[in-house]
């Protein structure tokens, strides 16, 4: 199956398809989930991975008042947010692409976790006493995406990869020079 994308940017769909799916693909995910992409102002973008069932009367273009149902989109393992860099003159574009690619790498860390089931014996980050969960870089989850996405970094990226990440790179720097 193909990724269900819901592109709420100016960024032509078959970039960030590309880019996502290549990043799913290289994690060695299956890519049946719901991904939403945004536009945001800081440097590397940022993004976020979710396990169930997106609810997602809010990203359809039609409306929907009978049937909750169809709002409801059953995924295998999850659904991700993405939020593409925003630009600046004094930003590596290309520099910025990169890091957007490792983020999806990352995020699909997440998904491969939820794929498995939650596997039995696999550590999950809980609240404390204090009632907070541990720091970023000392929740388990987080060092299992990690890992995944450093093996996925050491396997060799294919062609469509690389030139989904140079043509995201030029959208950027075309943007960048329009002003917006």
């Amino acid at each position: 199956m193909a990724i269900k994308l819901y592109n709420k940017t100016r960024c032509p769909d078959k970039i960030l398809r590309a880019i996502v799916t290549a990043a799913g693909q290289r994690i060695g995910c299956d890519t049946n989930i719901v991904v939403k992409v945004t536009q945001g102002q800081c440097l590397g973008g940022s993004g976020r991975a979710l396990h169930g069932f997106p609810y997602l009367w809010h990203l359809t273009r039609k409306r929907q008042k009978d049937s909750a149902r169809d709002r409801v989109v059953s995924t295998r393992g999850g659904w991700i947010e993405l939020v593409l860099p925003g630009t600046h003159p004094a930003w590596d574009v290309l520099l910025q692409a990169e890091k957007w690619y490792e983020l999806c790498l990352h995020e699909w860390g997440h998904v491969k976790d939820f794929q498995t089931d939650f596997m039995p014996g696999r550590e999950w980050s809980r609240r404390g006493e204090s009632g907070r969960r541990p720091n970023w870089e000392d929740r388990p989850e987080e060092k299992r995406a990690c890992m995944y996405a450093a093996r996925g970094q050491e396997r060799a990226r294919s062609k469509t990869a690389d030139e989904a990440i140079l043509a995201l790179a030029s959208w950027l720097e075309e943007k960048q020079k329009r002003g917006a």
